[in-house]
């Protein structure tokens, strides 16, 4: 769990890093859905990194993300 809360921590800092849709952007929402997906009870990563929550809240609602959701 602390390589997960560093890994958002630097994330958060380096938002203007996902500003491009790359393999780099696609790989962490998907890092980040599978947060969702298996610890949500466990981590509240959203209050964490509110400006990484905010560009997955976006990028989430692009249709490739949406068709591939767990409970899609």
């Amino acid at each position: 769990m602390a390589k997960i809360v560093g890994a958002l921590d630097a994330l958060e800092a380096r938002l203007d890093d996902l500003a491009c849709i790359d393999l780099g952007s696609i790989t962490t929402a998907c890092a980040l859905g599978y947060l969702d997906f298996r610890f949500a009870d466990k981590l509240d990563w959203r209050a964490r990194a509110p400006g990484l929550a905010a560009w997955y809240a976006d990028f989430a609602k692009r249709p490739s993300m949406q068709k591939t959701r767990p409970d899609a």
